[in-house]
């Protein structure tokens, strides 16, 4: 439910949104990592930080559709998804392993604060591009009558 409340910060405010919510599970993933919080500060912590992991990868899926042309989008929309499932599987399966490897669970919360930032980093990155492309658009005319369709 959390997930989809943190959505409308995606429906709003585009790739900018996704950035911000991915940025600020970085310092509440290193936190727990770094530090020695244990007991309700250790749970609001992880559930905060899931929270806005959760929701950053439910708006990661949301955009991808934005991206294809309308002739393919269900399709691309659908290679995102499989592809998210893919990295749903195997994510903890590479956690399981480090944990068994010995590393301790503190390190752990260390490299879940390095993912977001990618993640942050990658939505930082298509916004940008987006903004690129959209700005030789003037923002009063239709985009169909500046691309030469009208």
């Amino acid at each position: 439910l959390s997930g989809l409340a943190l959505m409308r910060v995606t429906d709003r405010h585009g790739p900018w949104g996704l950035a911000v919510l991915a940025g600020m599970a970085v310092p509440l993933s290193l936190a727990i990592g770094l530090s020695h919080v244990e007991g309700a500060g250790y749970v609001l912590l992880a559930l905060c930080s899931g929270t806005l992991l959760g929701g950053a990868h439910f708006g990661i899926i949301s955009l991808a559709g934005l991206y294809y042309p309308s002739a393919i989008r269900a399709n691309g929309a659908g290679w995102a998804a499989g592809i998210a499932k893919i990295g749903g599987v195997f994510a903890p399966m590479v956690g399981a392993w480090l944990l068994a490897q010995g590393l301790p669970i503190r390190s752990a919360y260390v490299f879940m604060g390095i993912c977001p930032l990618v993640l942050c980093i990658s939505a930082l990155g298509i916004a940008r591009a987006l903004r690129r492309e959209d700005a030789p658009v003037a923002r009063n005319r239709p985009v169909a009558a500046v691309r030469g369709h009208a």
